[in-house]
C-alpha cells in the first residue's frame, strides 16, 4: 500500500504579510519534491528561486454528505491535493493558510467523505501545523480585536515560527515567547530573522511528545481550539 502523501498546514498569524511569505520560501531539502499550495499566484522568478512547484488557488467551498454545514470542506485544496497524491508528483505538500482563513473546514476537507465516498486522508495526512507570527507586533496583535484569531492560530500548531525575533530586544523577545508558550506550551518555538524561510522548517518532522506525531491525530479537534477562554496575562491599553 502506497504511504500517504505528507501535508503541512503553514498558517499566517494576524500582522504576518501573507503575500510576502510566498516570495521568501526556499527549498533547502535537497531532493525533496515539495508543492506548495498557495492562494497567491507566483511570478515565473519567484517560482524558480524557491525550487518549490507552486500551486496558486482560490477558495472554493463545497458541502459534502447531506449538504449540512458541517460538512463544508475546502473543494480547491482537496482536489489538488488527491491529484497530488494520485499522479505521485511530490513527496510533501505546504498548504499555505491567510490569516483570515476558516481552519475548520480545511480540516474537513481530510476527514468527511466526498461524493463518492472517498476520504482524502487515505491517500495524504496533515503531518503538522506551524503557524508564523510577527515578533515585533505581536504584543500589539494580543491587544486588539485580532486577539483571537491570534490565540487560535498559536493554539492549532505544532511549531510556531516568530519571524523577526532577532531584531526584539531582550525584554521584549522574553514576553513574547512567554505569551506563546502560555497558549501553546507543546509547541516548538523557532526564531527566524525576517529573511528566508527554509522549507524544512515546515516538512521536518515534529519533536516527540508533539500531538502530530503520530499519524491519524484528531485533525479537526487540533484545528478547533476555543482559545477565548483562556487568559493570557496581556494586558490592554
Amino acid at each position: 500500500m502506497t504511504k500517504p502523501l505528507s501535508v503541512t498546514i503553514f498558517i499566517g498569524a494576524p500582522g504576518t504579510r501573507g503575500t510576502g511569505l510566498l516570495e521568501r520560501l526556499t527549498n533547502d531539502c535537497g531532493g525533496l519534491r515539495v508543492a506548495a499550495i498557495t492562494p497567491w499566484k507566483a511570478s515565473k522568478r519567484a517560482a524558480s528561486r524557491t525550487g518549490l512547484t507552486l500551486l496558486p488557488t482560490t477558495q472554493r467551498l463545497k458541502r459534502l454528505g447531506q449538504g449540512c454545514s458541517c460538512c463544508t470542506v475546502r473543494w480547491d485544496v482537496l482536489t489538488k491535493v488527491r491529484r497530488l497524491a494520485e499522479e505521485g508528483r511530490a513527496d510533501h505538500v505546504v498548504i499555505q493558510v491567510p490569516p483570515q482563513s476558516d481552519l475548520d473546514s480545511l480540516a474537513k476537507t481530510f476527514t468527511v467523505p466526498d461524493d463518492t465516498g472517498a476520504v482524502l486522508e487515505d491517500v495524504a495526512q496533515i503531518q503538522q501545523v506551524v503557524t508564523m507570527v510577527d515578533g515585533p507586533s505581536f504584543l500589539d496583535t494580543l491587544r486588539s480585536d485580532a486577539a483571537a484569531t491570534l490565540m487560535e492560530r498559536v493554539g492549532t500548531a505544532h511549531k510556531v515560527w516568530v519571524d523577526g525575533a532577532t531584531t526584539l530586544d531582550a525584554d521584549v523577545e522574553t514576553s513574547v515567547v512567554r505569551a506563546i508558550e502560555a497558549m501553546n506550551p507543546d509547541a516548538t518555538l523557532l526564531r527566524g530573522d525576517g529573511g528566508r524561510i527554509p522549507i524544512s522548517i515546515l516538512t521536518g518532522a515534529v519533536r516527540s511528545g508533539d500531538s502530530g506525531e503520530q499519524p491519524g491525530y484528531d485533525v479537526e479537534q487540533a484545528m478547533a481550539v476555543d482559545s477565548e477562554q483562556a487568559d493570557f496575562g496581556i494586558q490592554s491599553g
